[in-house]
């Protein structure tokens, strides 16, 4: 069991509680809450974006795994996402999107965004 030492932690631990309910609003508001107390927080702004991957949205997602990217690019979560979010390749999210534009496939794009994201 984590040690929750902070308000944003225990958003944190919050959020993800809904997250694995697949309450993923839930989680995002969440998260958003503990980001507001501390916008640096890595997991926070990772988790945030998985939640809205989840959601199939995402250009949001990629908004906030840029950020995590911006502020610690050689952390592990900044490492894990610079894939993602590379500016001189966005083949991720034109395919999800292509994928989720075509409904059949949503399964497989949910499929594809858990390979990359965890």
């Amino acid at each position: 069991m984590d040690v929750i030492t902070s308000k944003d932690d225990f958003k944190l631990h919050e959020g993800d509680f809904y997250l694995q309910r697949g309450e993923f609003k839930r989680a995002i508001k969440l998260y958003k809450d503990g980001l507001k107390l501390n916008p640096r927080n890595l997991v926070l702004l990772y988790e945030t974006g998985l939640a809205y991957s989840k959601l199939h949205k995402q250009k949001k997602a990629i908004k906030y795994w840029r950020k995590l990217k911006a502020f610690a690019p050689q952390s592990i979560l900044g490492v894990k996402v610079s894939r993602i979010v590379d500016e001189n390749s966005n083949k991720f999210l034109k395919l999800v999107m292509s994928m989720i534009k075509r409904k059949k496939n949503r399964k497989e794009a949910d499929k594809y965004v858990e390979k990359i994201c965890l």
